[in-house]
């Protein structure tokens, strides 16, 4: 079982469920020191599934990836999987962008402003935010009441 630091707290409170499990500690992915490793894995996966690869070496792409899955590898290989499944069933000879991007939208149910894949704003998305269809309203500015001065009537 691996997760995020609220299911180490949740263990670590309930000792007969921690001593069950078998657990591990991934820590979040980061495209400095898990380039090389992420790129083979997605190579792997590609590869395994008798495809070429069009979409990882376009610019930004592991670092889109990265925030789209709130740097956790499990999640990382999900969109991963997805991409390639999209794939395969369009019957495409290559793995492109567009199969990552139809991955992730149907994975977190976003529009396009919110697929890191597409959005110009990618590094602005919290993709632990699933279902975001639109952006959050802007707050209304308080009006400040005016105040008239009994001397100025």
């Amino acid at each position: 079982m691996s997760g995020t630091e609220q299911l180490e707290r949740v263990l670590n409170d309930d000792y007969q469920l921690g001593r069950r499990l078998n657990t591990m500690n991934l820590a979040p992915l980061n495209y400095a020191t898990d380039r090389k490793r992420l790129e083979k894995i997605v190579k792997t996966y590609i590869d395994g599934a008798g495809l070429q690869d069009n979409a990882s070496m376009t610019d930004n792409f592991l670092p889109r990836m990265i925030v789209g899955t709130c740097a956790r590898f499990g999640i990382f290989i999900e969109v991963l999987i997805e991409a390639v499944r999209c794939a395969v069933f369009s019957e495409s000879p290559s793995v492109e962008l567009e199969h990552f991007c139809a991955g992730y939208k149907r994975r977190a149910s976003c529009t396009a402003e919110f697929n890191p894949f597409i959005s110009v704003e990618w590094r602005k998305i919290d993709a632990s935010k699933l279902f975001e269809k639109e952006p959050p309203p802007s707050t209304p500015r308080k009006r400040t009441p005016r105040v008239v001065n009994s001397d100025d009537e």
